[in-house]
């Protein structure tokens, strides 16, 4: 290959990664990616690094943000799976919607434990919980797991 081919050459991102997802939406919306940087509130270059693989993980906030922008939905845009919210654009066959809280944690995978999990799980069937969106529940998420920390176990206790 010529100095110039590879020059030219752009990565092939992994199949379902984030840049992949990203790339598909850009070229359905006939968008381009200083036209995405613009309508996330993005830096200059910003999507091209995520396009490259210099940016695999992004924070729950930029992941809206761009969802937002590219009109899909947050759990599609971050973990592949679910809806992609739009018409045609969405994947043959039955998708099961999954709840917010589910995309927050495929998101964070290995973020937090499993007894933080259970108990925003837990917390997820309550009424107070029912409009969150995924970065809301990776804060509930982290404020679980903070007050979770707090609690010491020490043991069983005898009656004296």
């Amino acid at each position: 290959m010529s100095r110039d081919a590879q020059h030219l050459a752009l990565p092939v991102p992994a199949p379902g990664s984030l840049a992949e997802r990203i790339a598909i939406m850009l070229e359905k919306r006939q968008m381009s990616q200083h036209g995405l940087e613009g309508a996330a509130q993005l830096s200059r270059g910003y999507v091209s690094r995520i396009l490259k693989g210099e940016r695999a993980k992004l924070s729950p906030d930029m992941m809206r943000r761009i969802a937002d922008a590219l009109e899909v939905s947050f759990e599609w845009l971050a973990t592949g799976r679910g809806s992609i919210e739009g018409g045609d654009l969405a994947p043959a066959g039955p998708t099961p919607l999954s709840h917010p809280l589910e995309a927050a944690i495929a998101y964070h995978r290995g973020r937090w434990p499993a007894p933080t999990i259970a108990a925003a799980r837990a917390f997820a069937k309550s009424p107070e919980a029912a409009d969150l969106e995924p970065p809301e529940w990776a804060e509930v998420l982290d404020q679980i797991d903070a007050a979770l920390s707090k609690v010491k176990l020490t043991g069983k206790r005898r009656p004296g």
